[in-house]
């Protein structure tokens, strides 16, 4: 009974130090995508989060299956503790949205800035649908402190025309 025990700790100790893997084969699959600083997954959209001139509305595909409308606010410059809180599209609220600083993701909260009262090359994605060839109107409400650490409230609108 003894042998047997030790016997199945070396069985195991020699797993543990061995390769996961002793196949020779091709990779089936990999994770296509960016990196945006998540720390999750690679990010595949079909748009680079540093560089969105204008804004843009992307339908659902087999690779990124979201409608998407893409907000750049370029440089922000208006406060620190810079949270977007609200986002409306044609009125409607969006509940899906996410934030990039400078090409990466801050996808889990809608954080600009924390303790800097600038940030580079903000890029706001709402996952939102929208008409097709219509005027669509994106409101944006974010909070930030001035100088002087007040809370202040800053609105962004955007109108484009959907695709």
């Amino acid at each position: 009974m003894r042998l047997i025990n030790r016997v199945s700790l070396l069985i195991l100790w020699v797993c543990m130090l061995s390769p996961v893997a002793w196949s020779s084969e091709n990779v089936v699959f990999a994770e296509q995508g960016r990196d945006v600083g998540d720390g999750n997954v690679l990010y595949d959209t079909p748009y680079d989060p540093n560089s969105v001139d204008e804004v843009s509305f992307y339908f659902p595909t087999s690779e990124h299956p979201y409608y998407e409308i893409v907000l750049p606010l370029g440089d922000w410059d208006e406060g620190k503790s810079a949270t977007v809180k609200e986002i409306r599209v044609n009125g409607v609220n969006c509940e899906s949205f996410y934030v990039f600083v400078d090409g990466y993701s801050h996808v889990q909260s809608g954080w600009i800035t924390k303790d800097s009262p600038n940030a580079k090359n903000v890029v706001v994605v709402a996952r939102s649908l929208w008409h097709n060839d219509t005027e669509t109107k994106v409101e944006m409400d974010i909070t930030a402190q001035d100088e002087e650490g007040n809370s202040k409230e800053v609105k962004k609108e955007f109108t484009a025309r959907s695709p």
